[in-house]
């Protein structure tokens, strides 16, 4: 045990001999900077900028007050409980056409038998049906789900559906 703490001194005195001779080497070093930076200063060259924040005392006052945050003021009166009530949906049903959903039944009631979203798709076409999506197909197929669960169309198999109510 004796040992083991004569070898810890050893090291801890070690370690500080160490640590004297970089405190030294950094003095002479940080003395050798200086007098670089002051002859830099005299031919009128500037050093080398340092990185990152500037000091308080170096920044500039900004030209305008900052936007960010909340403006002085009387404080705002105290909001009701509760969430607010919905308001009408911005839409982009254009005048005269009826909407995907509407097509859907009204197709699926014609024809009378049970249909799957590609061949939905493809009598809506016939009839000139149009759409700018990439997948109109998938697009029917989701508005069938979406419009099942609120009766519109039936489920009569897998993938086929039926008008409902």
């Amino acid at each position: 045990m004796k040992n083991v703490f004569d070898v810890a001194k050893k090291e801890l005195e070690r370690l500080k001999k160490s640590i004297l001779g970089m405190e030294k080497e950094l003095a002479v070093k940080k003395e050798m900077m200086d007098k670089l930076e002051a002859l830099l200063a005299a031919l009128g060259l500037s050093t080398m900028r340092k990185r990152g924040r500037k000091p308080a005392a170096e920044k500039k006052p900004a030209d305008k007050p900052a936007k960010r945050g909340r403006k002085p003021g009387p404080k705002p009166k105290a909001k009701k409980a509760g969430r607010p009530k919905a308001g009408p949906r911005p839409g982009r049903k254009r005048q005269g056409e009826d909407t995907l959903p509407l097509l859907i039944v009204d197709t699926l009631k014609k024809a009378g038998q049970p249909m799957n979203a590609k061949e939905i798709l493809a009598q809506l076409q016939k009839k000139g049906w149009q759409t700018n999506s990439g997948d109109p197909q998938g697009m029917v197929y989701k508005t069938l789900h979406r419009i099942e669960k609120s009766g519109m169309v039936a489920k009569a198999a897998r993938g086929k559906f039926t008008a409902g109510k």
